[in-house]
């Protein structure tokens, strides 16, 4: 990566994420880090790239950055999250949700992974209500119909897990791996 300025490699960093070159991304977020310390823009595609690339600590040390210049930053709060997930820190990870919830109570991706979070806690009963809540606030988006479907297989509720596939199909059509965890084959 050519030298340049902050703004400039920040740019270069959010393209590469874009274009899924995520541990190049990382390397543009850190020279950008490294001529402006203080950008939470910087900070948070370096979080972005890390967590992509499986850096998860890095990740979660560059959303703590984002944060204590934003802290009314949600995307950073679900960032956080997402990366003390992937250490398997989910009771962080679903204080760290529940802030970026608490700052965008409509954000269903944080809604979604703190569902994920909580099936992982095995607190099933809160997890089907974040799932649901994901739902009710993003409409056609499917993840969240996909994680109730996915919890309701693994605690082997197969009529609910067959209601939930039904609701996805309907939401985006004929999927075969949806039709496949449904019992239906191609």
């Amino acid at each position: 990566l050519d030298s340049g300025s902050a703004a400039h490699l920040t740019g270069m960093g959010e393209a590469l994420l874009d274009a899924g070159r995520h541990a190049e991304a990382a390397l543009a977020f850190d020279r950008a880090a490294a001529l402006n310390p203080g950008d939470a823009r910087v900070w948070q595609g370096r979080g972005t790239a890390l967590v992509y690339t499986k850096r998860f600590a890095e990740a979660a040390d560059s959303f703590d950055k984002v944060i204590a210049i934003e802290p009314g930053n949600a995307p950073a709060w679900n960032g956080k999250g997402a990366a003390l997930f992937h250490m398997k820190k989910y009771g962080e990870a679903v204080e760290a949700y529940d802030k970026a919830i608490e700052l965008e109570p409509g954000n269903a991706p944080a809604w979604n992974n703190k569902a994920l979070a909580l099936a992982e806690m095995k607190d099933h009963r809160a997890a089907e209500a974040a799932f649901e809540r994901a739902k009710r606030i993003a409409g056609w988006w499917t993840e969240p119909r996909i994680g109730k479907l996915s919890l309701y297989l693994a605690l082997g509720n197969t009529a609910n897990a067959y209601e939930a596939a039904g609701e996805a199909i309907s939401a985006i059509g004929r999927d075969a791996g949806l039709l496949a965890a449904r019992g239906f084959t191609e």
